[in-house]
């Protein structure tokens, strides 16, 4: 028997697979030619490392301070006392002087003993704690807010890699001026420190989805688009185990609970220089056309999916005439501005859908329930892996059912778990008491379908409809849309619980049933779809005039 000749691919043949082979329909193009998803393990690697790195700290940082908050607020109390002149009170004792000099009552609120019943009122009866408490939680959110508006500029200046690299700099930096409250007496490096770690969280929501997006291949960007959502819920679940009080959410381990926050980003910094740059920017931006190539053979390790991917930004090349764009191009043109708010609308509903105040208020569900506060952190980490799991079911369906269906569905679910929570929260005080059990049950079926769609798609959107041009500077819009929304929602919450009390939450299915309409009618499907495909359709709806 003759040996099989080696048959080598060319760009202008295709190979074509008989429909009785093992191929499903799903795996073939519209003339019957295999075509492959670009999985590989460098791919993988590659969006791991990037996402570990970024979205994982992420998550870790806004859940590493619950567990110890107590913790921490005794250790401020303890810096406050000494400042003032006092002893600390560790033990309940009746003298609360410095020597036999008696403290006046603005320095005893410091040195005082606080029995562990009467802790959780720490904030509540010394206001001015509360402020140090308010400024440094707040610190992460302002600093993420002011980023956010800066990202897309600070990527065009020095590409999206060495941003990434430059961002996980700044995030050691933050993490380590909070690791020197402790040893220097300075409480006020916590606030420093959160304000940098929230600047670096500003930049990587927006570096990171538009690096993963332009690495991936269409057939998979859906899936990989989940990935920074995952790693983010990972983070939360991580620290929130950390701070238990028997780990390290107590006096001597809360410090570590913050060094541990350095690893993601180390590892970044070690690893990601082995990663490539985003072979779209050295195709369309930087004009490195052979690099660009050599990148792609270096991730698909398949030539026909290279030579597709070539031919699609040879495509996009040459229709691509327009300049960068930057923020403020984006509300001035008509074009620009209409599929800016496609993506917008999606954000909007994320956050006005109530999620940071749920997280807020399940506390006191749990709590209400019987739960004491260990168990309600037991819980939390239960949310949170309903978060996990169902964040992993998005990853499964987004690329089968499509962005827009798979929003429908999660903010239907939404609306379903939200209207649940009010109606059973007004029935439980009309003597129905089982009615508190039906209530809580509300809070996990709402993560879940928040998880399903809503968290994740409005991330990577912007990068599947923007071009080239204007990618940078949608994502930045996008993240400062999400980052004001979330300041907005968690300052206003609590003034707004006050006047509206239990009917609070029917404001937030008012938001996610208006944005479930536009995106019903207005939202295009991008599963699937080449950017040139994409703009051909949006270009058609919103240049025809």
């Amino acid at each position: 028997m003759p040996p099989r000749r080696r048959h080598t691919l060319t760009s202008s043949e295709p190979v074509f697979i008989p429909l009785n082979e093992s191929f499903t329909q799903s795996q073939l193009d519209d003339n019957g030619c295999r075509t492959p998803s670009g999985l590989t393990c460098r791919l993988i690697f590659t969006v791991i490392i990037v996402t570990f790195g970024t979205w994982f700290p992420m998550g870790y940082s806004i859940a590493a301070m619950n567990g110890p908050q107590t913790v921490i607020l005794t250790w401020i109390r303890s810096i406050k006392c000494r400042r003032a002149g006092g002893v600390f009170q560790t033990t309940n004792t009746s003298d609360v002087s410095n020597g036999n000099v008696a403290l006046d009552p603005d320095t005893e609120i410091w040195c005082r003993f606080v029995p562990e019943a009467e802790q959780g009122n720490l904030l509540k009866d010394n206001p001015q704690l509360n402020t140090i408490w308010a400024l440094s939680s707040s610190a992460l959110m302002v600093g993420g807010f002011l980023s956010s508006c800066v990202a897309g500029a600070v990527i065009e200046h020095l590409g999206i890699k060495r941003t990434i690299l430059a961002d996980a700099g700044l995030f050691l930096a933050g993490n380590l001026l909070f690791c020197l409250a402790q040893p220097t007496a300075a409480f006020e490096l916590i606030a420093a420190g959160r304000f940098l770690v929230g600047f670096a969280l500003g930049v990587a929501c927006v570096a990171p989805p538009v690096y993963c997006s332009e690495i991936t291949p269409v057939k998979l960007r859906g899936a990989f688009g989940v990935f920074p959502i995952l790693q983010y819920v990972l983070g939360m679940i991580l620290a929130t185990s950390l701070g238990l009080p028997f780990v390290l959410g107590n006096e001597a381990g809360w410090i570590w609970l913050v060094v541990a926050a350095f690893i993601p980003p180390l590892l970044l910094l070690l690893l990601f220089p082995f990663c490539p740059e985003s072979p779209r920017r050295l195709f369309l931006v930087t004009k490195e056309k052979q690099r660009a190539e050599g990148v792609l053979r270096w991730l698909r390790r398949n030539s026909l999916l290279v030579i597709r991917e070539i031919k699609e930004l040879e495509s996009e090349n040459q229709n691509e005439s327009a300049p960068t764009a930057g923020l403020l191009d984006l509300l001035r043109h008509r074009y620009y501005r209409s599929v800016l708010a496609l993506c917008v609308v999606p954000m909007l509903a994320q956050q006005m859908s109530g999620f940071s105040c749920v997280s807020f208020y399940s506390t006191a569900i749990f709590t209400d329930v019987g739960l004491d506060r260990l168990s309600s952190i037991y819980a939390s980490i239960g949310l949170w892996l309903v978060y996990l799991l169902f964040s992993l079911v998005c990853m499964l369906l987004v690329d089968r059912l499509g962005r827009r269906p798979l929003l429908m569905l999660s903010h239907a679910g939404m609306v379903l778990a939200l209207t649940g929570f009010v109606v059973t929260l007004n029935l439980k005080d009309t003597g129905l008491t089982w009615m508190k059990f039906v209530t809580a049950a509300c809070i996990p079926l709402y993560i879940a379908f928040y998880s399903l769609g809503s968290t994740s798609i409005p991330w990577f959107l912007p990068s599947e409809m923007f071009a080239q041009e204007a990618r940078a500077a949608a994502v930045t819009w996008i993240s400062v849309v999400s980052w004001g929304a979330a300041v907005v929602t968690t300052l206003g919450f609590p003034l707004i619980l006050a006047v509206t009390q239990d009917y609070t939450f029917l404001i937030f299915v008012v938001c996610v049933v208006l944005a479930t309409v536009h995106i019903y009618f207005k939202l295009p499907e991008t599963k699937g779809k080449t950017i040139e495909q994409v703009q051909v359709i949006l270009r058609q709806r919103y240049t025809s005039n």
